[in-house]
């Protein structure tokens, strides 16, 4: 859409805005940036790996610090779960 906006957060957190995105296309994106991680590492030596948090307003949260607070802990669920991609629980939301 053309309002989509990249941020660095933190030491190797990236936040990404995608105004109009639904969740589906959140996904195949987040996919897409974990499988190029993953393909463009050495076969040997030290790894980059990718957790990736996703949520969306209104349904995990629907203030701007909320709703990162929810990515993050998706995307801490990731990186304990071993996988790539998770998705903020229902249960962060705020009430509205």
């Amino acid at each position: 859409s053309g309002r989509e906006r990249a941020f660095r957060i933190g030491f190797g957190q990236l936040l990404a805005v995608l105004p109009g995105v639904e969740a589906a296309g959140a996904v195949n994106l987040a996919t897409s940036v974990t499988n190029v991680v993953e393909s463009s590492q050495a076969g040997r030596g030290p790894r980059v790996e990718v957790a990736v948090g996703l949520a969306s307003c209104p349904l995990h949260a629907t203030t701007p610090d909320a709703l990162r607070e929810a990515a993050e802990v998706a995307a801490w669920d990731a990186r304990a779960g071993g996988r790539g991609i998770a998705i903020a629980s229902v249960r962060t939301h705020e009430p509205l």
